[in-house]
């Protein structure tokens, strides 16, 4: 219901849903440069090449996994859960994101993990009854604690605000066309999470994981 949602969410969530509906509101368009840097805050190349080569090391598996799902690839007996092997992914990241705060990259495909393991309802407490499938995607792993719901979509939320926050130029600066990608696969990933917590949201009985202050701190 329409009032539950103006109430939950915060003015900057707001504005993003209504940025989802109408893209000509965004900003000034990017404006691409191969020349510049593939991270702008990452300029050495050997510093690049070694960040990338480590997170490509670390997602590769992933694939295999999603593969395995699938049904594509038989899964070899013994070997860990799906679930097991994204957080292990996850905790992977997280080092790389503390020892290199401002890779961007990282901490997108931080918050694509987390998404896959809780789904993008992960911002909304679930309903007695409610179907897996109104959660957007399909979760890994059905978790029902709070405390632990809380701080994922918290990781979540600043994860992504960080990446955007590090990749947007100035208005009418250019940007390299691997930071645009990254960027854009920041602001679509938020855009699937809030538009999932609105529609979530509208189901009665149903409310946000942590308070809404806390999510403008987050995510604002």
């Amino acid at each position: 219901m329409s009032t539950s949602t103006s109430t939950s969410l915060t003015p900057h969530d707001l504005s993003i849903l209504s940025k989802i509906a109408d893209p000509e509101s965004s900003p000034s368009p990017l404006l691409l440069s191969p020349s510049l840097p593939k991270d702008p805050h990452i300029t050495t190349p050997t510093l690049y090449h070694s960040l990338t080569t480590l997170e490509t090391t670390i997602i590769h598996p992933l694939r295999a996994t999603e593969l395995q799902l699938a049904g594509f690839h038989p899964t070899p007996p013994g070997s860990p859960s799906a679930t097991q092997q994204y957080q292990t992914a996850i905790s992977a990241l997280t080092s790389l994101i503390n020892e290199h705060p401002t890779y961007a990259s990282a901490r997108n495909n931080r918050a694509q993990a987390l998404r896959r393991v809780y789904g993008d309802g992960v911002l909304v407490q679930q309903t007695e009854g409610q179907e897996d499938g109104e959660r957007g995607t399909e979760r890994l792993y059905k978790s029902t604690d709070t405390l632990e719901l809380s701080r994922v979509s918290q990781t979540l939320l600043l994860d992504l605000k960080t990446a955007i926050h590090l990749l947007t130029p100035p208005p009418y600066s250019p940007i390299s066309p691997t930071a645009a990608k990254t960027l854009s696969l920041a602001h679509t990933q938020r855009g699937a999470i809030y538009l999932r917590t609105a529609k979530l949201l509208s189901i009665p009985g149903s409310k946000l994981i942590f308070s809404s202050q806390e999510q403008e701190g987050e995510a604002g």
